[in-house]
């Protein structure tokens, strides 16, 4: 009993480690809180090709494989890149981009349509339903252009309310970004709206608020600490992919995750009546708030 003990408290353990991660990082072990940014992606092979996410540092792009071929990950530091252009194929100009380093070469199509990675776009040569690749040249060469959105929309049509990449909340490039009616702006609560007391989880750190539901909107107000503002958002039903129980390294947390077309977000759903005004954000915990299967159906605007 004491041995099954111990084992829960480790696991407990790698799990409060495990918050600290707003995403899991490749093999090589890339810091993920440098990211700002990120990419789906297709990494082109002889042929064949392997999907994942491009993440675009201040000092280094991190390749993480999601599919096959684990061992194609990869963290290229800046310092050791050689460029990064179109790729040349039989000496014409396709829509894919090309790194190059002292060690390799890389070419990577964009798939605007995350679902492309999500369920395992099946190869092609050439494919004709890819964005453009010069954005994503642009942020491999100076990632702050990731505060710029790209001239054009993505050119696949399963991607019309797709973000051309996803923005790391916790990014310095966030506030940048913000949609109107984020944290530092009024916004009354509409009358239809549910409150929730919740706890924000970021990379090392966490803030707490307010989370508003209503028929057609989520957001989330913070209120404390006051350097955390840059973390409320307002979002459209239409924006939110899906609501559901946290799951890392295949264990259910009990939190929350929203994941969006923007970026995922993390929250503790607190105690009814929780003060968030004058409690420290860091007091909660996994293991001092509520349950949060009972509360997912209300998040989801099912009740």
């Amino acid at each position: 009993m004491r041995r099954i003990h111990k084992i829960n408290r480790i696991a407990v353990a790698l799990a409060l480690a495990a918050l600290a991660l707003p995403f899991l990082t490749s093999g090589q072990g890339a810091p993920a809180q440098e990211a700002l940014g990120r990419f789906p992606v297709a990494h082109e092979h002889g042929g064949s090709w392997c999907l994942g996410y491009l993440y675009i540092s201040p000092d280094s792009i991190t390749y993480e494989v999601t599919s096959k071929d684990k061992s194609h990950a990869f963290v290229l530091k800046r310092v050791n890149m050689e460029s990064a252009s179109r790729w040349l194929r039989s000496g014409q100009p396709i829509k894919a981009a090309e790194v190059r380093s002292s060690k390799a070469t890389y070419h990577f199509w964009w798939l605007t349509n995350e679902q492309d990675v999500v369920n395992g776009k099946a190869y092609q040569n050439n494919p004709p339903d890819v964005g453009d690749p010069d954005y994503l040249i642009a942020a491999i060469l100076d990632p702050a252009t990731l505060s710029k959105e790209p001239a054009a929309p993505p050119q696949n049509p399963g991607a019309a309310n797709a973000s051309p990449f996803q923005q790391i909340p916790d990014s310095p490039i966030a506030s940048v970004l913000q949609p109107s009616g984020a944290a530092g702006t009024s916004v009354p609560p509409a009358a239809a709206e549910a409150r929730f007391p919740v706890a924000h989880l970021h990379s090392a750190s966490q803030c707490v608020g307010y989370l508003y539901i209503s028929a057609g909107r989520m957001r989330f107000e913070v209120v404390q600490p006051q350097n955390d503002k840059k973390h409320g958002f307002d979002l459209s039903r239409s924006e939110i992919m899906t609501i559901q129980q946290w799951i890392v390294l295949r264990t259910p947390m009990n939190a929350g995750e929203i994941k969006t077309s923007h970026g995922n977000f993390h929250f503790l759903l607190l105690p009814d009546g929780a003060d968030v005004v004058s409690t420290p954000a860091n007091h909660w915990n996994v293991n001092n708030v509520p349950p949060i299967g009972s509360s997912l159906p209300a998040l989801q605007g099912q009740r």
